[in-house]
């Protein structure tokens, strides 16, 4: 719950010490380290929600706790899930100062940094800017244009009779 700024110089201390300067696994330490406590306390949000009796009469009925985990649980926190996911991803996908800090080479470098590189001290190239961040932006868009129905069906599921 720090904001990365404050994470930055003992976070690139791991990564040097773990040899990943220049790589993804860099990244995904990072992206890892932030994304995981906040979908940790959502997803335990939305499982609070989910009535016990659910699960209890599913054991009951012969399910075992994985089984009742797998077919009742996670069906029913299908919205919470797909919204965690949501968040997760455009964390990471727009996430620069760690991947500005982590990457040197061209290779590696995500698209957030290669924005960037479209600004310099003199001058501003608009057009590409714009392109670029467009291209950028149409990722995102099309998945939650994708879970947007498993998000809308998950939460008016159950509250028409049926």
């Amino acid at each position: 719950m720090f904001p990365g700024v404050l994470l930055i110089i003992p976070l690139f201390q791991v990564v040097k010490a773990l040899h990943l300067i220049d790589s993804l696994g860099a990244l995904v330490l990072a992206d890892v380290t932030f994304a995981l406590p906040l979908s940790v306390w959502l997803m335990a949000g939305f499982f609070d929600t989910v009535p016990r009796e659910l699960d209890e009469a599913a054991q009951i009925d012969g399910c075992g706790v994985f089984g009742s985990l797998r077919r009742v649980v996670l069906p029913a926190s299908a919205p919470g899930i797909a919204a965690t996911a949501i968040f997760a991803f455009i964390a990471a996908w727009d996430e620069f100062v760690f991947a500005l800090t982590f990457i040197n080479t061209d290779t590696n470098r995500t698209l957030p940094v290669a924005l960037n590189l479209f600004i310099t001290s003199y001058e501003i190239k608009w057009n590409d800017l714009a392109a670029m961040a467009l291209m950028v932006t149409i990722p995102v868009l099309t998945l939650f244009f994708v879970i947007q129905r498993w998000l809308v069906g998950g939460l008016t599921a159950g509250y028409g009779k049926g």
